[in-house]
């Protein structure tokens, strides 16, 4: 689940796993997530859901399982994904008129212009779907420097001149699902595939354990009381030194000590604000 701040919080997880009997495909990503969308509709059943999908998931089936659950979804569209909604994107944006707005905002380093562009209503396999893209603009203000990316997105959500900012802004929210699994390989996590070999039950355990520890880091890391650590100006730290003091002060004390010290401090209720 991707929140507006950052935080990500995992969900559910679904392994691409083949049974261990007879089989004529291997599982894939795709076939995965048709099992997990059955899962997270039985879970949360009422609740509002917008899908954020690379360009792997760029087709019909998505659309149909959005479609039955009353889903929204946001896509990645990259070149060469649906040929016959690339020709007709193609053919009409220089018919369209009054679909394009740009924004303009800075700090003091960078102008950031925003150019949003989008068609609506493209018919695809009996689904009515919106093709909306950003060219954003860095422009450093010393030297001149300009640096440009196009981001390209397919949609079911209703685009205009209104809302067409913030359902980008949502679609490129989805790097935080990738910056999230970064943080378990490459930050400490030391996620590979050389736990276990033998039992696949083992590693299932392994990640659901995993799992759970990213879900309290991500409640702890943005809570307000570690953000005024990190911004207090007598103490500023980083997400890494809190960390490592963490670990420091776990190391230095009993594991004992560290229960009685927990158990007295969670009999009281309290209040955690996130931000």
């Amino acid at each position: 689940m991707v929140c507006s701040n950052g935080m990500t919080i995992p969900l559910l997880s679904e392994w691409v796993a083949n049974d261990s009997g007879e089989y004529d495909k291997q599982d894939c990503e795709l076939k995965a997530f048709k099992r997990l969308a059955v899962r997270l509709k039985a879970c949360f059943p009422r609740l509002p859901v917008c899908i954020l999908a690379d360009g792997l998931y760029a087709n019909v089936a998505l659309m149909d399982i959005c479609q039955s659950y009353e889903w929204q979804f946001i896509v990645v569209f990259k070149d060469g994904n649906l040929p016959s909604v690339w020709e007709e994107v193609k053919s009409l944006i220089p018919l369209e008129k009054n679909n394009t707005c740009e924004q303009i905002v800075g700090d003091s380093t960078y102008w950031y212009t925003y150019r949003y562009q989008w068609i609506k209503d493209i018919e695809y396999q009996k689904h009515k779907i919106h093709w909306i893209k950003c060219t954003k603009e860095d422009l450093l203000r010393k030297t001149g420097e300009k640096k440009t990316n196009d981001f390209v997105f397919l949609t079911s959500m209703n685009v205009d001149r209104q809302n067409v900012a913030s359902i980008l802004k949502a679609g490129r929210a989805r790097w935080s699902i990738e910056d999230h699994f970064n943080t378990q390989k490459n930050r400490g996590g030391e996620l590979h595939h050389k736990f276990n070999r033998i039992n696949f039950d083992a590693v299932k355990n392994w990640h659901n354990i995993r799992q759970l520890a990213c879900l309290k880091i991500e409640f702890v890391e943005y809570t307000a009381q570690i953000k005024t650590l990190m911004n207090e100006n007598s103490k500023k730290m980083t997400l890494k030194e809190i960390w490592e003091n963490l670990n420091a002060l776990l190391v230095m004390n009993s594991v004992e000590e560290v229960i009685v010290e927990f158990e007295h401090w969670s009999k009281y209720k309290r209040q955690v604000r996130l931000e």
